[in-house]
C-alpha cells in the first residue's frame, strides 16, 4: 500500500525538547524532516516554513511542558493559534499532529478514560492544553488543514528526562542520591506511563490515518507508591519518603487506548519495568515502525 505521507516534508517543532527531539530523530530514518526549535518553552515564528511545502506535516511539540499558577492559559493558547494562523496565511494546508495531554480530562468519572469523556481540567496546564486543542480545531475547520490531536499520557524514557523535573526522573535521582522524596498526598492516585519508544511507533500510523482525536498511553494505571517501589527494585535501594500536602491535579488518570489500537494498528510494547530499567541504565534507543 502506498504511504500517503512518504514524499511529504515533516516539520517537528520543539525539536530541542525531550519528546520533540526524539520524534525528529526517529522520523529522520524514513522521512525528510526539518527540526524546528527555539528557546525552552517558546514557540517558533513561521519563518522556517517553505511555501513550496503546502502539504507538509507539522508535528507540534513546542511550547511549555509545565504551566504555573501565574500563567494565563488563554494567552499561552493564543500563541499557538497565532503560529498556525500565520502558516495558513502563507498557504499551508497539510496535516498537523498536535501533542496534547491527558490533563484535559481532569478528574475522570471512570477509568480508563476514552476520548469522548467530559473535558474538565483541574489545573492551569490542563486548561491551557484544552484551549490549544479548541483553538486549533476551529482554525483547521476554517483554513482547511487536517488536525490529529494526540492526548499523551506521561511520556518517559528520553535523554532529557534525567535532567528535568518529571516524577520518574525525580524518583531515580532521589534513589541514587539517598535523598528524601516528597509524596504529595497519599501516593495512591493512578497515572498512565508511556515509553517514548512506543510513542515513536505511533507517529507514522497517525500521520497516515484520517484526522482524529487519539489517546496514546499504556492503558495501565500505576500509583506513585507502586512507581517508587518499582524504582527501588530496579536500583536495588530503599528510599526515604516524606509526605507533603496534595497538589491541584487529577486524583487518577488512565487512558483508554482502544481507538488508537483500532485506527492505527498500534499497541504499546515496552512495559513499565522494562522502560525503567532502560532509563536507569542510560539505554535511550528508540525505534519507529
Amino acid at each position: 500500500m502506498t504511504d500517503p505521507i512518504r514524499n511529504r516534508k515533516i516539520y517537528v517543532t520543539g525539536a530541542g525538547g525531550a519528546i520533540g527531539g526524539v520524534m525528529a530523530e526517529v522520523l529522520s530514518a524514513r522521512h525528510r524532516v526539518v527540526a524546528v526549535d527555539r528557546a525552552k518553552g517558546e514557540l517558533p515564528s513561521a519563518d522556517w516554513y517553505d511555501t513550496a511545502d503546502s502539504d507538509a506535516v507539522v508535528l507540534h511539540a513546542a511550547g511549555p511542558s509545565l504551566a504555573t499558577p501565574d500563567d494565563d492559559p488563554q494567552a499561552l493558547a493564543d500563541l499557538h493559534l497565532g503560529l498556525f494562523t500565520r502558516l495558513a496565511e502563507r498557504g499551508w494546508r497539510g496535516r498537523l499532529l498536535l501533542f496534547s495531554s491527558a490533563a484535559v480530562y481532569g478528574d475522570p468519572e471512570s477509568l480508563p478514560v476514552p476520548e469522548t469523556a467530559r473535558l474538565a481540567p483541574v489545573n492551569i496546564y490542563g486548561r491551557y492544553k484544552l484551549l490549544v486543542e479548541q483553538k486549533l480545531s476551529d482554525l483547521a475547520s476554517q483554513a482547511g488543514f487536517g488536525l490529529t490531536v494526540l492526548r499523551l499520557a506521561n511520556v518517559y524514557g528520553t535523554r532529557l528526562d534525567l535532567s528535568r523535573s518529571r516524577v520518574i526522573a525525580l524518583l531515580i535521582d532521589a534513589a541514587r542520591r539517598g535523598t528524601p522524596f516528597i509524596t504529595h498526598g497519599d501516593g495512591k492516585g493512578l497515572r498512565d506511563y508511556l515509553h517514548v519508544s512506543d510513542l515513536g511507533r505511533a507517529i507514522g500510523p497517525a500521520m497516515a490515518a484520517e484526522p482524529a482525536v487519539l489517546n496514546l498511553g499504556s492503558g495501565i494505571g500505576t500509583s506513585l507508591n507502586d512507581l517508587r517501589a518499582a524504582i527501588e527494585s530496579v536500583l536495588e535501594v530503599r528510599m526515604n519518603q516524606l509526605h507533603g500536602s496534595p497538589r491541584p491535579e487529577a486524583a487518577s488518570n488512565v487512558l483508554d487506548i482502544t481507538r488508537a489500537q483500532e485506527l492505527l494498528g498500534w499497541r504499546p510494547r515496552v512495559s513499565l519495568d522494562t522502560g525503567l530499567r532502560r532509563l536507569a541504565a542510560g539505554d535511550f534507543r528508540t525505534t519507529v515502525l
